[in-house]
């Protein structure tokens, strides 16, 4: 039994680390608190049951434009919106406004799809059995893509220019505008990655658990809950943080069911308290 929890752990462990990856890159770049995150990824799920179910397109093509629509989005969000107020140097107007995006994205989407639960039809039938742990095949793909999409993001940052400047950016951003990064651009990327990886998170887990308006906010709850664990701005923390709290879920649900919630919120509260400044950074 121990070793199923353990796989079921990784699939809800991948998809907390990347949703918490793409918030943790956009507060680490931009300095914002996105409220709006969890309604990204709300989006991408929500994309793939239109694609998918509705228009009845491939998983190859509905998955690419599940997850750009949550990009263009968030790149929106930000040019046009953040980057205005932030001008003003308030970060509680900027804070406000996200709020704002959260609750028109969560109307606006229960407005054209009504408050009950969509389901995606399983992108790929099956299961492969080791033992005594059954492994779904749709759900050993959402492994798959959420590991992808995170080796794409580390690679990003490393090794290309574009995240090279990002990183600066992320450090300090005034120098890195006079060694002439656009810093403005770097804003927009960030937001832009970050949504991408919340909206994949969304399409990948579509297939897998119901869908509907009001997931957001606990995706966004979670990702602050693994961001608090890893240290605000650092990525590789929030990829093992969402996998120990994925741990941590599931094996609470597995033994005592209907209090899982309540005692992942307490472990983190715990970690807290001795470690304030998250596992993944170190004391100054």
């Amino acid at each position: 039994m121990i070793l199923q929890v353990i796989f079921n752990s990784l699939i809800l462990g991948s998809i907390y680390a990347l949703i918490a990856s793409g918030f943790t890159l956009v507060f680490g770049v931009t300095h914002i608190i996105n409220f709006a995150h969890g309604e990204i990824y709300m989006l991408g799920a929500m994309g793939m049951y239109v694609f998918s179910t509705l228009v009845e397109l491939p998983f190859a093509v509905a998955m690419p434009l599940s997850v750009a629509v949550p990009g263009i989005i968030g790149i929106l969000i930000e040019r046009f919106l953040i980057r205005k107020v932030r001008a003003g140097g308030e970060a509680m107007l900027v804070l406000a406004l996200t709020i704002g995006a959260q609750l028109i994205i969560m109307t606006g989407v229960l407005a054209i799809f009504g408050p009950r639960d969509k389901s995606v039809g399983s992108i790929v039938d099956g299961i492969v059995a080791l033992g005594s742990v059954i492994m779904p095949w749709d759900r050993i793909l959402v492994l798959g893509i959420s590991i992808a999409a995170m080796v794409a993001l580390f690679f990003f940052l490393k090794v290309t220019k574009s995240g090279q400047a990002m990183r600066a950016v992320a450090q300090d951003a005034e120098a890195a505008a006079l060694q002439g990064i656009k810093v403005n651009s770097m804003y927009t990327l960030s937001m832009g990655i970050g949504c991408v990886l919340a909206g994949t998170a969304g399409a990948v887990m579509a297939p897998v658990l119901p869908t509907n308006p009001f997931m957001g906010p606990h995706a966004t709850i979670y990702a602050i809950l693994v961001v608090a664990v890893a240290g605000l701005g650092n990525i590789p923390g929030a990829v093992v943080g969402g996998l120990l709290l994925g741990l941590i879920e599931n094996l609470a649900y597995s033994f005592l069911g209907g209090f899982s919630e309540l005692i992942s919120f307490s472990v983190v509260l715990v970690l807290l308290i001795f470690k304030p400044q998250g596992l993944f950074t170190k004391s100054k």
